[in-house]
């Protein structure tokens, strides 16, 4: 079920704040070097959670567990952002 989650969330990445209109560019790479670092540390924190199970059958699950559940949690993130962008763009509109 997470992965649909995700994997909507992701159908729906080309965001407002990407585009060309004024600002866009500094926030496209604002979002692409925040993604980075985000993704940089999802890997270390799941990491770190298989870490402390050590190297038992159980690691792969919370490995697997902790990707998906990190990676729903920033795909609600950046619908957020999405819709406060369109928000705002509605508002400036009007």
């Amino acid at each position: 079920m997470r992965f649909l989650l995700i994997s909507a969330a992701l159908a729906l990445a080309p965001p407002a704040w990407a585009d060309p209109g004024e600002g866009a560019p500094d926030r496209a790479s604002a979002l692409t070097d925040a993604q980075a670092a985000w993704s940089d540390y999802r890997a270390r924190e799941c990491g770190y959670r298989v870490a402390r199970w050590g190297e038992g059958s159980g690691a792969r699950v919370v490995l697997a567990s902790c990707m998906a559940q990190m990676s729903a949690d920033r795909a609600v993130d950046l619908i957020a952002y999405e819709q406060e962008e369109e928000g705002s763009l509605a508002l400036r509109r009007e």
